[in-house]
């Protein structure tokens, strides 16, 4: 799973965009391997998956609520994980120090909160 992500952002990295047929393709191969992911990841079910596709992407509308929940996160950090919900688990497990699965909660539980409003 950790390589489908790195080898998107590696893609997303070597984009370039004055060629707009290489970026079309390029992001058509993005958006299915962001698919495949999502496919593959047991972590997350076809709700979560639809409503996770929603905040990345409006992540800048959400990223005001993410600051809120978690405020030692800076408006960079925030911006930069472009709403990707495991950079952002990594980048709350790595500033706040707390287990991996209970970052995942915290997340759901942020999600479902979200849901509500």
């Amino acid at each position: 799973m950790l390589q489908l992500v790195e080898f998107e952002r590696y893609l997303f990295d070597q984009m370039i965009p004055s060629d707009r047929e290489a970026l079309s393709v390029k992001s058509k191969l993005l958006q299915a391997l962001r698919n495949l992911r999502r496919a593959l990841s047991p972590a997350n079910n076809e709700d979560n998956s639809m409503d996770w596709d929603h905040i990345e992407d409006n992540w800048k509308h959400f990223s005001a609520t993410v600051k809120e929940k978690w405020n030692k996160l800076t408006e960079e950090e925030i911006a930069d994980l472009k709403g990707k919900r495991e950079h952002l688990e990594a980048k709350i497990h790595e500033i706040y120090g707390h287990a991996k699965d209970e970052v995942k909660k915290d997340v759901d539980a942020w999600l479902g909160a979200l849901k509500k409003k």
